[in-house]
């Protein structure tokens, strides 16, 4: 008796731990992920293992639709069904009906644990909602909701465990900014790109339109972490500034959680000498390139979503010709011809109303070189001719010289080259 039982034993244990493993198996996953507040298409994925082929499985998820607003379901494996029992959303309920396959095959359950996903569902996380973990759950409302059925049609009995997960809202999306700045054509413009972010980043990638007709970028240096010039490098094409950070090797950096954080980056601008004082020109971020406007967060998998301020470079007079008082539509420069000059040029500007106003000529480094006109000045349009000498007719260098116009209603600079 006692050999047999011993003989025996192994036997029984092996059977109990067969069924209790596969009990233990038979399982259906809900998985938890990250969003931000107002963040789209945030996915979800239902993983199921089973030690049985599935031919047809039937589940009901409640959303929490407080937070979550329901966006979309796909098949990973099989195909969803929308036939007598049909995959549909009703309220802040998803009815899932899955077909492994067509009805004529049955597909092999993924033995991996917790195996490759069933289906997934996207949602967009509402604006504003609070942070906390908006559920998923699993749930039942009668004989067709959380079961299986095996290859031939039968329900399989244990019914899967259901582990339930959902969306953890983290509140505010993180943010980028750009910095504005203000420079004339000889200073560079100096414009910094900030972060603010809860999430440690490995990798990040930008793309930013700028107007290449008044600035160029004349450099990109990484103030945290480090650019990035491999498969996805760093480079300007055209008007577009393509940026791809990282934190360095083997390492991860931790955003500053102040806001809006240390800068990132920095862009150094060269602005054309062409460029009407007073203008501005905007530096924006592109949000419609997936690859280029995104977070990769310290595991390469977890993308993280922003939120995004563009910023400006404002074209100033430059250094010793400036003047604070803002260029205004009633006082106007028209053209300065001929540019660039051996002997001389004429320039017209207009006022829009009678007003004193005083045409001068400056050098680069703002130093008076030659009066023009002054005093009192009907409205419309005038002239002053410039023959290229001083104030004590002596012929000026070759350079760059600026015509600049002081009214009441407001100061303008126009640029004019003398070669020789």
């Amino acid at each position: 008796m006692r050999s047999g039982l011993a003989r025996a034993l192994p036997a029984l244990i092996l059977l109990a731990f067969t069924a209790a493993t596969a009990l233990a198996a038979n399982k259906q996953t809900i998985e938890t992920v990250a969003a931000y507040s107002g963040q789209h298409g945030v996915r979800v994925d239902v993983y199921a293992r089973n030690e049985v082929g599935l031919l047809e499985y039937f589940n009901l998820v409640v959303f929490d639709d407080t937070r979550l607003e329901y966006a979309g379901i796909a098949a990973d494996r099989g195909v969803l069904w929308y036939g007598v029992y049909p995959t549909h959303v009703d309220g802040n309920r998803i009815y899932v009906h899955g077909v492994a396959s067509a009805p004529a095959y049955c597909m092999p359950a993924d033995l991996g644990d917790p195996g490759s996903p069933l289906y997934h569902i996207t949602f967009n996380v509402k604006p504003g909602a609070s942070a906390g973990l908006a559920a998923l759950t699993f749930t039942t409302e009668g004989i067709w909701d959380g079961h299986w059925n095996d290859c031939g049609g039968s329900q399989i009995s244990p019914t899967p465990d259901y582990v339930d997960g959902g969306i953890d809202v983290l509140g505010p999306a993180g943010h980028i900014t750009i910095e504005g700045d203000s420079a004339s054509f000889l200073d560079p413009a100096i414009v910094d790109v900030r972060m603010h972010n809860d999430l440690d980043v490995f990798e990040y990638f930008h793309r930013i339109l700028f107007e290449d007709a008044i600035v160029d970028v004349d450099s990109i240096v990484a103030v945290r972490g480090q650019l990035h010039y491999g498969n996805y490098p760093t480079h300007v094409s055209g008007d577009t500034i393509f940026v791809h950070g990282w934190a360095g090797t083997g390492g991860c950096f931790t955003a500053d959680p102040t806001y809006p954080g240390a800068a990132l980056y920095r862009i150094y601008f060269k602005i054309h000498p062409w460029a009407v004082p007073g203008t501005v020109t905007p530096l924006t971020f592109l949000g419609s390139d997936p690859l280029w406007n995104h977070w990769v967060g310290c595991d390469l998998t977890t993308t993280d979503y922003f939120t995004a301020t563009d910023g400006a470079i404002g074209i100033m007079i430059p250094v010793g010709v400036r003047d604070e008082r803002a260029p205004a539509a009633a006082t106007r420069f028209g053209a300065v011809a001929p540019n660039p000059t051996a002997d001389g040029a004429i320039a017209s500007y207009y006022l829009a109303r009678a007003m004193p106003a005083e045409l001068t000529i400056h050098d680069a480094a703002g130093r008076r070189v030659r009066s023009l006109a002054g005093g009192p000045h009907s409205a419309g349009w005038h002239q002053a001719r410039w023959d290229g000498t001083d104030d004590r007719g002596r012929r000026v260098a070759s350079g760059v010289y600026f015509y600049r116009l002081v009214a009441p209603s407001g100061t303008l600079a126009r640029k004019i080259v003398v070669i020789k």
